[in-house]
């Protein structure tokens, strides 16, 4: 009877002091005894029946001499993976620990930090909620792991097969280093690592997705990517436009097929050095290596080239599958010399072009910018390895190729070669939609503008080890069908000029050609990064018989063309001259009566023929007001009395005896916001209307040319949509007055005024 009461008290404590309990066969336990148990998941002691010897307290002893499991997740208390509690063991597993994750546990695993273990058995599923999951071992069971696109997986051991969440399927990062099949389908948002010997089964279920944030990329492969992948191009919306694109997988399917839902009308372009552009055919199958124009409107109809560029109201991603590329890849080329070649990254990676193997090419590349548009005409950039990019006015090619990017490399011998490998890309640098900015670089940098708009550009890049003929660091220029802007060197047009240091001796000339007629425009040369070796580089402009001393960044030259669409004025010039001054500084400030005062400050000057006063409304067509002869002071001023009602930019010009030219920096003025229009302007019959931004009694002059004021009323302006009639009784003379309206705090708003 004593016997009993004891195993009856022990049940009792067990059953209270126990949340679940299990039976299961013991096979052998740690005293040598077999029989069936009775464990209480999550705590140490636990007790034994044998046959033989009845119920006894084995103490503390490991649930793995009952199961033959080390870590079982219970999720007793909650789904915290560091809660010792959740585990049968009681103890938290190790990076090293073989863990099981049951079928019906109390409670899901949800991750709430990174976790690294060894085996795993997973019948049920893991959230990874945001974090990285490291497993070095091996993955059995049927359960499912439940991602996003911020978490990550590192699978470091033969893992076996990875299935996942079928509405929670995607992951930020994963690393293979050892042996992983995808059980269904996983969307890839950042990065596929396998560069550690792993070996990556796809099983046809992996898409490498692609947003306006960049493109899902795959780093350097030291193993091996097994099935076919799905890769996507983001296309923001916005102008409809050509594309240069290819394709990082063998086996793409047709045009059609691949691309035809979202390019709609599947205008799709080919390019032969021999035969130029040729419209590809819906069943062409998209080939490695191959550029490929695209015309991506978004359009169910179809869109003529000459008329393309069309709003395109929301986004567009396009994709494609196939196997891989990895590995060594060589580049099929045009033979022959100048030739160009249309050709592709071939891996879903940045590239870095400074890194590829090139043999028989010109250093760089070119490639269509969709960004900028002008007309009906999108315009080609250029980068050189020793030059960097053509145009640093527009987006502009760096030296990091784009996943899925398409371009050209010209040919400067007869048999020329390009071969990518896994060690030149490079992901260091955030993905750009249009390919970053260049390094510094001892440049003149020139833009054509027209309207305040970029429409192209070149370069030129001083270095001893260019050569003045024409070389490998040169970029010949790829036309735009809008205007063009290049060095002409040698005979041939250059949109990157590669230059040995320059001497007093050396002109580059500038070619502008396929301009349009009687249209004005705008030379914006950049300087700033020049440094001539004891010489200053200037713009000559034959026309004109002038040279501008290119300075800083923002030397604007303005010109108009009249019948003429080809134009071989502008060239730049070295001189070891004196300067004529050492510093300019032009200031300005709105005066109370709203008039601007402009005042410079000069050291050093000498052999000034004159200090002329420009005003822009814009900050790049600038005007002349006024020219000032130089004195003995070093401080000058002058009063706009009619500036722009809305403020305007102001710089100093200065032109010396032997008509050489230098600016003072741009200074700006915003004026008040009183505003005073006049209708009808010019005055007939000495009548008319003024109105006034802003209600109040005002004092209204009329102010002649020599300073005399010879008409004066005052209003009471009571609605500031309200026109105030003005009737000059006296009959003045037929020519230019100015009007001011003063208000009762003494501001003043002027405007110019024409009597007829």
């Amino acid at each position: 009877m004593k016997k009993y009461l004891s195993i009856l008290l022990l049940l009792i404590v067990m059953s209270k002091g126990f949340s679940q309990q299990t039976n299961a066969s013991a096979g052998t336990d740690a005293t040598g005894s077999t029989g069936s148990a009775s464990i209480t998941i999550g705590q140490q002691d636990y007790s034994n029946y044998s046959g033989s010897t009845g119920y006894s307290n084995e103490g503390v002893q490991h649930p793995k001499e009952l199961f033959g499991i080390d870590y079982l997740w219970t999720g007793t208390t909650s789904t915290d993976w560091n809660d010792a509690t959740n585990w049968s063991s009681g103890l938290v597993p190790t990076s090293t620990s073989t863990v099981t994750i049951p079928t019906l546990p109390t409670h899901q695993l949800i991750l709430n930090t990174d976790v690294v273990l060894g085996d795993i058995t997973l019948n049920n599923n893991i959230n990874l909620n945001g974090h990285t999951l490291t497993i070095n071992g091996a993955v059995t069971g049927t359960g499912s792991l439940i991602g996003s696109a911020n978490s990550s997986l590192n699978i470091g051991g033969t893992a076996g097969t990875i299935n996942f969440d079928a509405n929670n399927n995607s992951l930020q990062n994963l690393t293979i280093n050892g042996t992983v099949t995808l059980g269904n389908t996983l969307k890839l948002y950042n990065k596929l690592i396998a560069n550690t010997g792993g070996t990556l089964n796809t099983g046809g279920d992996l898409i490498l997705k692609s947003l306006a944030t960049g493109s899902a990329i795959v780093e350097k492969v030291n193993g091996i990517i097994n099935g076919i992948v799905k890769v996507e191009i983001y296309i923001p919306k916005g102008y409809s436009a050509h594309r240069d694109l290819g394709v990082c997988v063998s086996g793409a399917s047709t045009i059609a097929n691949t691309w035809g839902d979202s390019l709609k009308n599947y205008l799709v372009y080919n390019y032969n050095a021999a035969s130029g552009w040729t419209t590809a055919s819906n069943n062409t199958a998209l080939n490695q290596y191959t550029g490929y124009r695209v015309l991506v409107s978004g359009h169910n109809n179809p869109v003529v080239p000459t008329t393309y560029i069309s709003y395109m109201n929301s986004d567009v991603t396009l994709a494609y599958s196939g196997t891989l590329l990895t590995g060594n890849q060589s580049i099929p080329l045009t033979r022959g010399t100048d030739k160009f070649s249309f050709v592709s990254n071939p891996y879903q990676s940045q590239v870095d072009f400074n890194a590829l193997t090139k043999s028989g090419l010109y250093d760089g590349y070119w490639y269509l910018d969709p960004t900028t548009l002008y007309g009906n005409y999108e315009n080609y950039n250029y980068y050189g390895t020793n030059i960097g990019i053509s145009n640093v006015f527009a987006k502009s090619a760096a030296q990091y190729l784009q996943p899925s990017q398409g371009f050209f490399v010209c040919s400067n011998s007869a048999n020329p070669s390009l071969t990518f490998t896994e060690n030149a890309k490079n992901n260091n640098n955030s993905q750009v939609s249009l390919f970053g900015t260049s390094t510094s670089l001892n440049r003149i940098a020139t833009g054509l503008f027209a309207n305040g708009k970029n429409l192209d550009g070149a370069v030129v890049v001083f270095n001893n080890n260019f050569s003045r003929a024409i070389n490998k660091e040169d970029g010949l220029k790829i036309n735009n069908q809008g205007e063009n802007l290049t060095f002409s060197v040698a005979g041939k047009e250059l949109c990157a000029n590669g230059w040995s240091q320059p001497t007093a001796t050396d002109e580059l000339p500038l070619h502008l050609y396929q301009l349009n007629k009687n249209t004005p425009y705008t030379l914006l040369l950049d300087a700033s990064q020049f440094a001539g070796n004891g010489l200053n580089a200037y713009l000559k402009d034959k026309s004109l018989n002038t040279q501008t001393l290119l300075k800083g960044d923002s030397n604007m030259i303005a010109f108009a063309t009249t019948t003429d669409t080809s134009n071989t004025r502008f060239s730049i010039v070295f001189k070891p001259t004196t300067l004529p001054l050492e510093s300019i500084v032009a200031t300005t400030k709105a005066l109370h009566n709203n008039q601007v005062v402009v005042k410079w400050t000069v050291e050093g000057d000498c052999n000034i023929k004159n200090y002329q006063v420009e005003r822009s409304a814009d900050g790049i067509n600038f005007t002349e007001l006024s020219a000032v002869t130089p004195s003995s002071s070093t401080n000058y001023s002058y009063i706009d009395i009619l500036p722009l009602e809305k403020g305007a930019y102001y710089r100093i010009k200065v032109i010396d005896n032997a008509g050489l030219i230098n600016y003072s920096n741009v200074s700006r003025v915003s004026i008040n916001n009183y505003q005073l229009s006049i209708l009808p302007n010019p005055v007939i019959n000495n009548h008319f209307k003024i109105g006034l931004t802003a209600v109040g009694k005002y004092a209204i002059s009329l102010i002649n040319k020599a300073g005399q004021t010879v008409y004066c009323t005052q209003i009471n302006h009571t609605a500031i949509d309200k026109l105030e009639s003005i009737v000059i009784g006296n009959a003045l003379a037929v020519g230019s007055y100015t009007i001011t309206a003063i208000d009762e705090n003494g501001k003043a708003v002027n405007r110019e005024i024409i009597i007829k």
